[in-house]
């Protein structure tokens, strides 16, 4: 878990830095996530939010803003608050309908011959695999959450909820 979630954490400050640098005119800084598309082969736009018809500034003071709202929710998993998981989990599936949303809008503006579920898979795939690690190590570490773990009969979870209070 801790791994897992410090790689978020890692991948969240890169998004503050690279999107500081394009602010600020600085290309060294704003092609840091070049690298990791590089060694991933994932798309570099899957790091920053874009919605469709905001100014260009505020889609990057919200990258920015996300990317810290994520670092402080990861913090809260590290620590085991169930609700900073659970708020989590809904931070991904948000980021997840606005990159369908914004991709599909622009593939739809280009041509809607390119609109294909395999593109909208595509672009939702690294939030998937978020959302797939995130359930794993609830899966394993469930009991921290207050949820199940997989060799956990429910007896045991109600037993350490009563003792709780």
């Amino acid at each position: 878990m801790i791994a897992v979630v410090s790689l978020f954490i890692v991948i969240s400050v890169i998004m503050i830095i690279s999107r500081t640098g394009v602010i600020l005119g600085n290309m060294g800084l704003a092609n840091m996530t070049v690298y990791f598309t590089l060694v991933t082969g994932l798309s570099n736009s899957i790091f920053f939010v874009h919605i469709p018809g905001l100014p260009v500034i505020f889609n990057h003071a919200i990258t920015i803003a996300a990317a810290i709202f994520q670092i402080i929710l990861c913090i809260g998993i590290l620590k085991l608050k169930i609700r900073a998981f659970k708020i989590y989990a809904g931070l991904i599936a948000v980021r997840c309908a606005i990159q369908i949303i914004s991709v599909s809008g622009a593939i739809i503006a280009s041509s809607a011959l390119y609109f294909t579920p395999a593109t909208v898979f595509y672009t939702a795939l690294p939030f998937i695999l978020k959302g797939i690690l995130l359930f794993i190590i609830y899966i394993i570490d469930g009991k921290h959450f207050g949820g199940f773990a997989i060799n956990e009969p429910a007896s045991a979870i109600m037993a350490r909820k009563r003792s709780v209070k």
